[in-house]
Formats: C-alpha cells, structure tokens, sequence
C-alpha cells in the first residue's frame, strides 16, 4: 500500500512540474474516454439492445422506389395493396405535428396516422381501451393516445374513453390508450 501512495505522490509532482505535459495527458484520456463512451452508446442502442416489440426479428421497414428511381418510404396507397396481396401482414405510420386545442389552450404535439394493422403488427397492451380496428380506418375518427399525453392533458382520467378532441382541423373520438412501455418510432415533425 505504501509503494501505491509513493507512486501517486510521485505522478503528482511530475505532472505538477510539467503542467503543458499534464494539461495534454488529461486532455488526452478525457477524449478517449468520451469517444469510446459515445461509440459503446451507438453499439449498444443500434446492436445490442432488442426491439421492445414482440417477435422484433420478424419486423422490417418497407421502402418503395418512384418512377424517378429514389427511394422512399412506402405510400399508404402502396400498403393497401401489399396488405391485399396476404403474405404477410403490414401495418403503416406515418409522424406528423398538429395543434391540439385543450383545455390549456392550443399546444403543437406530434401525432402519427396509422392503419389498423400498425398496432396488430407491435401489439401494444392498450390501458385503458382498445387498439384501432378496420371500421375506425373507414370512418377516420378515432384516436389512440398515448399514456404520456392521457396523464399530462387528461390527468389519467379513464373517463377518456369515448371522448372526442381536436387535432389540427379534425375531431377524433379516443378509443384507446396506449401503454407507457410500448415505444415507436420517431419522427421529426
């Protein structure tokens, strides 16, 4: 134990009678530190870590090229058919922002058009309520919301269900409330 304190002691003087030399070396370990923290990050988050879905080697994200030869993600249009062809099952998002008027007054809060399928494709638990059905995609006038806005704008009143908000220039009725552990993607609205 002696030898260790001797030795710190030691580092101490050297670095104390050479400051450019220590200012280097602390500069040095700091970046590599953080570059290898920031590389194990991306590692971690992109290959290491499972999709929090169910059967997430199962899943893929579907692009479609236009007549021009780009490449973009897939059209609703282009979904519906890929869905009326039956092998395999679809579901489609698109992320937007819209202005919700709420009590509080109008606030910009992202939302995402999906299709029916979307939720039957993740399965999400839904608390409380129910996941969007074929009849809700005909009529367009439901909404599932997520647990974060269903606490912060509603309170975590359960008595959400059935009740009808605005979003840009459109009414929905909540059908659902969408579990707090279900994650999606993100878009920048």
């Amino acid at each position: 134990m002696d030898a260790l304190v001797n030795d710190v002691r030691y580092a101490i003087r050297a670095l104390l009678r050479n400051p450019g030399f220590a200012v280097v070396a602390i500069l040095t370990l700091s970046l590599g530190i953080g570059a290898n923290s920031a590389i194990f990050s991306v590692i971690n988050g992109v290959l290491l870590t499972a999709l929090p879905y169910q059967d997430a080697g199962h899943l893929y994200m579907l692009w479609e090229a236009t007549p021009a030869g780009a490449v973009r993600l897939a059209s609703y249009p282009s979904v519906q058919d890929w869905q009326d062809q039956d092998a395999f099952e679809v579901g489609y998002a698109h992320g937007t922002g819209l202005l919700y008027r709420g009590a509080d007054g109008p606030e910009h809060i992202f939302v995402a058009y999906v299709s029916p399928q979307f939720f039957g494709t993740l399965r999400p638990r839904m608390t409380p309520g129910r996941s969007l059905t074929a009849a809700d995609d005909r009529d367009a006038a439901s909404i599932v919301i997520s647990q974060q806005l269903w606490h912060s704008h509603f309170a975590g009143d359960s008595a959400i269900l059935g009740r009808t908000i605005t979003l840009g220039d459109g009414r929905f009725v909540v059908v659902g409330v969408v579990n707090a552990k279900a994650q999606y993607p993100e878009w920048d609205s």
